[in-house]
């Protein structure tokens, strides 16, 4: 089982390996000493726990953390979105789709929302430049509804959902 010293060499290996700056240095930001909390595991028996580590938290944007557990979904996918709601972070270890082989993948699907790195794509690939999260959505919605035969999503990379 994994501990505090060596979940935070853990975490600073999986730092390194996230290519843009601006994301590494605000998840850096985020950083908390990790924290074990125990969270309920709402696919077995019922009242089973397992330790969940908090290691990013945005509690002022989001009340969500980003936490690390070996168990539940951990063996495949050990990083997660949690909440961190008025109880501590205590609550239940949540759904598969929140749960992430990465730390980099769990960053993009929640801390992340907030810098401008989102483009517009469509099937030609980016139609706009770096912008955040909700602006990126929001222009996707608007060419969603001037073109709806259309095909416009949102990505951070260069390829962008629509590419092969």
């Amino acid at each position: 089982m994994i501990d505090a010293k060596r979940l935070s060499g853990l975490v600073e290996r999986e730092l390194e390996a996230i290519a843009d700056p601006r994301v590494r240095d605000h998840v850096r930001s985020l950083l908390v000493e990790p924290r074990p909390i125990l969270r309920d595991w709402d696919y077995g028996e019922p009242g089973q726990q397992y330790v969940c580590w908090n290691v990013v938290e945005d509690l002022a944007r989001s009340k969500v953390a980003i936490a690390y557990c070996e168990q539940g979904f951990g063996p495949t996918n050990p990083w997660g979105l949690v909440w961190t709601g008025d109880d501590g972070g205590e609550g239940a270890i949540g759904m598969d789709s929140a749960w992430f082989l990465t730390l980099e993948e769990a960053v993009h699907n929640s801390v992340a929302s907030a810098l401008p790195i989102w483009r517009l794509y469509g099937q030609d690939g980016a139609l706009s430049e770096e912008m955040d999260w909700d602006a990126a959505w929001k222009a996707c919605e608007a060419r969603r509804v001037a073109d709806p035969d259309g095909l416009y999503g949102v990505d951070r990379d260069r390829k962008g959902p629509l590419a092969d």
